[in-house]
């Protein structure tokens, strides 16, 4: 579809473009609207205390006790 008036195609299409960006006064705003909406529902429904917050696998924590166990530290048998 081209458009035709005084203005040339380039020019039409420049002020359609601008006319249905809507930029907030901060600046662009790269997160869609109904994304940004799940993130705020997501974010406050995260438990972040730190005594609920658990960044150590079972499993690691499980293979660290047994490494360390075997792990001999000994000054005689270290070669420096």
């Amino acid at each position: 579809m081209r458009m035709t008036n005084d203005r040339s195609y380039a020019e039409q299409v420049l002020s359609i473009s601008r006319s249905s960006v809507d930029t907030p006064p901060t600046g662009v705003d790269p997160m869609l609207q109904p994304q940004g909406q799940m993130m705020k529902k997501w974010s406050s429904s995260v438990d972040t205390e730190s005594s609920s917050v658990d960044t150590m696998l079972q499993t690691q924590g499980k293979t660290m006790k047994k490494w360390s166990s075997s792990v001999d530290t000994e000054l005689s048998s270290v070669d420096t």
